[in-house]
């Protein structure tokens, strides 16, 4: 599912930081864990394997799994996303709104 078959023979200090990430996402997939933290889960991919990261976080996530994710990307965000918290001075603020995280990060923070 995670398309690491080409390189899970190669110990993980020999891969490439996309290839990091894509057995980061495929040894959550196989520990079955019901939450899943992922940080900044789309760096260092091309384009192909942000989608394959994408298919798979949304088939762990509509099985029921939670997965909170945090980024710089906001695209990725507003493309991944059901809910949006920002942490401003220590402060969680819940998006409620439907105005794109762009929207609101340039309200909390420019």
């Amino acid at each position: 599912m995670c398309k690491i078959d080409a390189f899970c023979h190669k110990r993980v200090q020999f891969l490439s930081m996309g290839m990091k990430q894509q057995v980061a996402l495929a040894t959550g997939c196989l520990t079955g864990a019901r939450h899943l933290l992922l940080d900044e889960p789309m760096t260092a991919l091309d384009p192909l394997n942000q989608k394959i990261n994408r298919d798979t976080i949304r088939m762990l996530a509509e099985s029921g799994r939670c997965i909170i994710m945090s980024s710089h990307i906001l695209s990725n965000i507003d493309e991944m996303c059901e809910k949006i918290t920002y942490i401003d001075n220590g402060n969680l603020i819940v998006d409620s709104s439907s105005c794109g995280s762009s929207d609101m990060y340039a309200k909390l923070y420019l």
